[in-house]
């Protein structure tokens, strides 16, 4: 029987893709655009990722609240499945 995954799941990133993404959530923070958010990154190894990844990503964060409610960016796969 297949383990059964829920939630966000991490993905693989390269460390410059993750300053990307964070670079970005921290520019709507600045300008008070985003309410809420996290980031997780870990380092991949034989249990969480693929060996070529630098490292594993999951996050959400809000964003363009100034402008209303906004939306929501979610970093990761949802049960296993991109």
């Amino acid at each position: 029987m297949s383990e059964v995954r829920r939630g966000n799941e991490h993905i693989p990133m390269s460390f410059q893709e993750l300053a990307v993404l964070l670079k970005d959530m921290a520019r709507h923070v600045e300008e008070g655009d985003s309410f809420e958010g996290s980031v997780e990154y870990l380092m991949p190894g034989p249990m969480n990722g693929p060996e070529k990844a630098d490292v594993m990503v999951r996050a959400v964060y809000r964003y363009n609240n100034l402008i209303g409610q906004g939306g929501v960016r979610i970093i990761g796969t949802q049960g296993g499945r991109p």
